[in-house]
Parts: C-alpha cells; sequence; structure tokens
C-alpha cells in the first residue's frame, strides 16, 4: 500500500489523511491476521475429530485429516 500525497487542507485533505492513517493500520494487522490464521488452521487440522465447512449449495470449501478420513478421501 502506499500513501496519498495530502496537500490539501479541506475535507478532501482530511479525508486523503484518514485513508494515510487507516492504510497504515492496515500495515500493521495483515501480518498478525495471517499468523492468527496459520495458528487455527494448524488447530483445526490436528484435532482428532473431522471438521469441515460446506457451502449452502453443499461444496466443501475445507476439509481437515480426520474428516477426509471419515469421507474416505486421502
Amino acid at each position: 500500500m502506499r500513501a496519498v500525497t495530502v496537500s490539501r487542507l479541506d475535507e478532501v485533505g482530511e479525508l486523503a489523511q484518514s485513508f494515510n492513517e487507516m492504510a497504515a493500520q492496515l500495515k500493521k494487522f495483515f501480518p498478525a491476521l495471517a499468523e492468527t490464521e496459520e495458528k487455527f488452521a494448524q488447530l483445526v487440522e490436528n484435532l482428532p475429530f473431522g471438521v469441515s465447512t460446506i457451502t449452502p449449495g453443499g461444496v466443501f470449501i475445507f476439509i481437515n485429516s480426520a474428516r477426509e478420513q471419515i469421507l474416505g478421501r486421502g
């Protein structure tokens, strides 16, 4: 992400500055989010029982190893 150059002192300049601040915050949060996501994925993968996520249409989005064994996959 790159910052927007703020050269105005009106509402548009304030909005641009707010976007810059939000972008900086997001830049900080992405690594922490990725780490949390990885920890969660490891936890779910290592559960001793089957876990899966399915769309309303019946398509599997996520299946851990235990669930794959139950379904006869993998």
